[in-house]
């Protein structure tokens, strides 16, 4: 299969999962868990990314949007923020 028809159906699928409503019901099913989102590079927007790196790496323009995204539909932590919150026991993404 094509890199543009992958991409084709990746978007297909992604599409009726929304309308299905499978994102809204995972994270109604997460609200109280800590996720940690991790990436291994954000580089700047004037550098292209290969299709090599497209896996691993995302550019500043898409990672802003990104955040802007995870902001507005989650309650998002600096990693030290989550580790203090947890060492203190006050841990209300958690449950036990």
């Amino acid at each position: 299969m094509t890199l543009r028809a992958r991409s084709a159906v990746k978007e297909c699928v992604v599409g009726l999962l929304r309308l299905l409503g499978v994102f809204r019901m995972f994270r109604w099913l997460n609200r109280n868990r800590l996720t940690i989102l991790t990436y291994h590079s954000v580089l700047p927007s004037t550098r292209g990314i290969d299709d090599a790196e497209a896996r691993n790496v995302v550019d500043a323009e898409t990672f802003e949007w990104q955040m802007r995204y995870l902001s507005k539909h989650f309650n998002c932590l600096k990693l030290e923020d989550a580790v203090e919150l947890l060492v203190r026991e006050q841990h209300p993404f958690l449950q036990l």
